[in-house]
């Protein structure tokens, strides 16, 4: 054997050895990849250790097109419709135009648009206070008790 043939011989065995080392590091990456995969709901896992991820929204399990969306054929909606008198009005000016960026202040509106939004308002507390009189004795008992 010649010089080429031994070093041809040595790079095939170099080879051999870079591919047994290939294929325990692909095992390493999956056992890594399957470790990465791991949450508590694949695994014994406790919740806690999930981390500050964001959880998947849960998907719907109804298929698609089996009905179709809205309501009833035939059922009247009900829309709350704008009302005359407001508890508040808020008037937004336009103080310059969008495109040429020249004042508006001076011109008055050609148009208006109005939109209303209902609140419901926040509850009341009404607090009721009960008292009795202490100088009362009830059927011979003489700490006052209704028994």
């Amino acid at each position: 054997m010649d010089k080429k043939d031994k070093e041809i011989e040595a790079l095939k065995e170099e080879i051999v050895v870079l591919k047994a080392v290939i294929v325990a590091l692909e095992k390493r990456v999956a056992q890594f990849e399957r470790m990465l995969g791991m949450n508590s709901s694949n695994s014994s896992k406790p919740p806690s250790s999930d981390g500050l991820r964001k959880k998947p929204s849960p998907k719907s399990l109804r298929v698609k097109g089996q009905k179709p969306s809205g309501g009833q054929k035939g059922h009247k909606g009900h829309t709350l419709e704008q009302v005359d008198e407001v508890s508040q009005r808020i008037i937004h000016t336009v103080e310059t135009c969008k495109v040429c960026q020249k004042s508006l202040v001076e011109i008055p509106p050609s148009t208006s648009i109005k939109r209303q939004v209902f609140d419901i308002p926040e509850p009341n507390l009404e607090v009721t206070e009960h008292c009795r009189g202490e100088d009362l004795f009830l059927w011979g008992s003489d700490n006052g008790s209704f028994s």
